[in-house]
């Protein structure tokens, strides 16, 4: 019944045809504010995800002590959504809580839970990049630590940052080292694929190799393997980046003892092109036991 009653909420005329608020708004605007307060977190969380929805500035205003005090709730699914409501209400109405990058980046050094981390690190990466930079800087020795949701929107913020300025990448290329060996296979993908694109040296090549190789010899869906074989593949045709993988190509053929015909005809091709003639005797070896 509470959440029809937010649907409702949400799509109710608000204002009357002259352009001025209606009065009965003020008591529903009194109703979100004993939600806010309400003790069952359910009800909390689900009326600040509704708060991310209102388009009118005068409802939200009073709300605004409300939404701050659910920032120290002791439930994160509270948090979770105070951090999505202040995010949403600083994009749209910044001049309701102008200090809200400052406040979420106080709120991220204390947090604990990964998913109120992550939405807080999401929020600093769009409404404050340099309060995000600061932070990753403080903890970048610990972001192997984190789980993966966090980790996975690290890896897009230094994508992004190094892209922009490329002289950041002295300064975040080893934390994308760290995290291919996380326990995340999504993490350990992105991450070698950003791996890829900062750096073409070949050790940073042949360690996002290793990585897709390990990912594709682990990862039991067919069709992961095969996204993931299509980035060797890519890596394949760069000429600077074809040597390394000849390196490599006994690795590449561990993959044939996947049980997919498609897998193992897409390896077989990809392990012909690296061929040379330092591994070919090994690999003519291999062959003749499968």
């Amino acid at each position: 019944v509470k959440k029809l009653l937010l649907v409702f909420w949400e799509v109710v005329p608000k204002y009357h045809p002259d352009g001025k608020l209606m009065q009965e708004m003020i008591l529903v605007c009194d109703a979100y504010r004993k939600d806010l307060q309400h003790p069952n977190e359910f009800i909390r969380g689900s009326t600040l995800r509704f708060l991310c929805k209102l388009k009118e500035p005068e409802l939200v205003e009073p709300l605004m002590p409300s939404i701050r005090q659910c920032l120290d709730h002791r439930h994160s699914y509270v948090r979770r959504n105070a951090v999505l409501a202040i995010y949403t209400i600083y994009r749209n109405f910044d001049f309701l809580i102008p200090d809200a990058p400052e406040l979420i980046a106080n709120f991220l050094e204390g947090e604990q839970d990964m998913s109120c981390k992550r939405n807080a690190f999401m929020m600093l990466i769009h409404a404050d990049q340099e309060r995000a930079l600061n932070y990753l800087s403080s903890c970048i020795d610990q972001v192997t630590s984190f789980g993966d949701i966090l980790q996975l929107v690290i890896v897009e913020l230094i994508y992004k940052v190094c892209h922009a300025n490329p002289g950041e990448r002295a300064r975040f290329i080893r934390c994308i080292y760290n995290l291919l060996n996380s326990s995340s296979p999504a993490v350990r993908y992105e991450a070698a694929g950003t791996l890829v694109t900062l750096s073409s040296a070949p050790t940073a090549i042949r360690a996002a190799a290793s990585c897709y190789i390990e990912l594709i010899v682990k990862e039991s869906d067919n069709n992961v393997k095969l996204i993931v074989l299509d980035r060797l593949v890519a890596l394949k045709e760069v000429p600077a980046h074809e040597k390394v993988l000849q390196e490599l190509v006994m690795d590449i053929l561990r993959v044939l003892a996947a049980p997919d015909l498609e897998v193992r005809k897409k390896t077989l091709n990809l392990a012909l092109e690296l061929v040379n003639s330092r591994t070919i005797e090994e690999m003519v070896l291999v062959l003749k036991k499968e």
